[in-house]
C-alpha cells in the first residue's frame, strides 16, 4: 500500500476574480449595494465601525467561496481592520482612505491598504469595478501584513 500524497500547502495568498464575481451573483442583482447587503443600510454618515464591518465580512465571503484563498492555518477570523487612521468619520466622498490590518494573534504586525472612498456612495452596487477592487486591496494588504513576518517574507499575491 503506497502513502497517501503529501498535503499541498497554499503559501501565497490567491485571489480570483471569477469567484467574486460568483459572490456577487450568489449575494443577488447586480444593483444590490454593497452597504445595503453588508450593513443592511447605507448610513448618511459612515463610520469607521461600519467599514470595519464591512471589511471583515467581505473578507470571509470572499474566502468562504474560494475569491481570496489565505495560507494555511489563517482564517478570516485570524485578521482584523482599523479602518480610517487618517481621518475619522465622514460623509461620502471621492479620496483614498487608508486602512491598516492586523493579526490578531500577533497586532505589532500591520499591513495596509488604499480604497477609494467612493466605494461606499449610495449608489455603489456589487458589479461595480470598485466592488472587484475592493476586495482585492483587502487581499494585497493582508500579503502586506504577512510579509512582516519572517517566516512569510517572500509570500505573494497569486492571481488567477
Amino acid at each position: 500500500m503506497s502513502a497517501p500524497p503529501s498535503r499541498q500547502w497554499v503559501t501565497d495568498v490567491a485571489y480570483d476574480a471569477f469567484k467574486i464575481q460568483d459572490l456577487w451573483k450568489k449575494i443577488g442583482p447586480e444593483d444590490v449595494g454593497l452597504l445595503d447587503y453588508y450593513l443592511g443600510e447605507t448610513p448618511a454618515q459612515l463610520k469607521s465601525s461600519d467599514q470595519e464591518k464591512l471589511f471583515s465580512e467581505l473578507l470571509a465571503d470572499a474566502v468562504a467561496i474560494g475569491g481570496i484563498v489565505l495560507p494555511e492555518p489563517y482564517t478570516p477570523e485570524d485578521f482584523e481592520f482599523e479602518a480610517d487612521y487618517l481621518k475619522n468619520d465622514y460623509s461620502y466622498s471621492e479620496g483614498e482612505a487608508h486602512v491598516i490590518v492586523t493579526l490578531k494573534s500577533n497586532p505589532e504586525l500591520t499591513g495596509t491598504f488604499e480604497y477609494g472612498e467612493i466605494c461606499f456612495g449610495p449608489d455603489f452596487c456589487l458589479e461595480d469595478d470598485e466592488a472587484y477592487t475592493l476586495v482585492y486591496n483587502i487581499a494585497k494588504g493582508i500579503v502586506d501584513l504577512l510579509r512582516q513576518d519572517p517566516r512569510h517574507q517572500g509570500i505573494k499575491l497569486a492571481e488567477d
